[in-house]
């Protein structure tokens, strides 16, 4: 999930001032008109993309070990005895 989360944002983050002017042409439409530049930068860093799937990946950890330590805490006998 976090590879293809990863890929796929940079390829679109990558085709996106592509895509931007596309819609400006085929539109008509002046939207960078009211800033200084005429286009949108966009600059996809490596170092940005391991940064992020790195944190992914440590709250995806996180988010699994919490709930397998409280499940360990939990003896089944007693849970069983209640159903």
């Amino acid at each position: 999930g976090i590879l293809s989360g990863v890929l796929g944002g940079a390829l679109v983050a990558s085709a996106l001032p592509h895509l931007f002017s596309g819609v400006t042409n085929q539109f008509n439409l002046d939207l960078m008109s009211q800033y200084f530049i005429a286009y949108l930068p966009v600059d996809v860093r490596l170092s940005d993309l391991a940064t992020i799937s790195s944190v992914a990946f440590v709250l995806a950890l996180l988010a699994t070990v919490f709930p397998a330590y409280r499940a360990t805490r939990i003896l089944p006998s007693r849970v069983l005895a209640h159903e």
